[in-house]
């Protein structure tokens, strides 16, 4: 329960710095009110992608606790298969630079 839990509130605030920095970005782009908040809505949005991250893999390794508690030999196997599908995951997208 304390990783569901943990998952909800990284979520919760993930949700929360992405409905902060919205507020800025819908601002109009050259209005003079949006330059004093721009870097604030920068880090915002640094903050809520870290949190909804961490929400995200915190949520997926309730699958490992669960079956440790319905089988605890299974535990081993569960989390090796998330830590390949989570480094699968975690790659960053290749870019091409034209």
């Amino acid at each position: 329960m304390l990783v569901l839990f943990a998952s909800y509130v990284c979520s919760a605030m993930a949700m929360r710095y992405y409905g902060h920095a919205s507020f800025v970005m819908s601002m109009p782009v050259a209005s003079p009110e949006r330059q004093p908040f721009n870097a604030a809505a920068a880090d915002h949005v640094h903050r809520a992608g870290l949190l909804y991250g961490w929400g995200l893999r915190l949520f997926i390794m309730v699958a490992a606790i669960v079956a440790g508690i319905v089988h605890p030999w299974v535990m081993l196997p569960v989390t090796l298969l998330l830590l390949v599908a989570l480094h699968h995951f975690d790659r960053p997208a290749d870019l091409e630079v034209a």
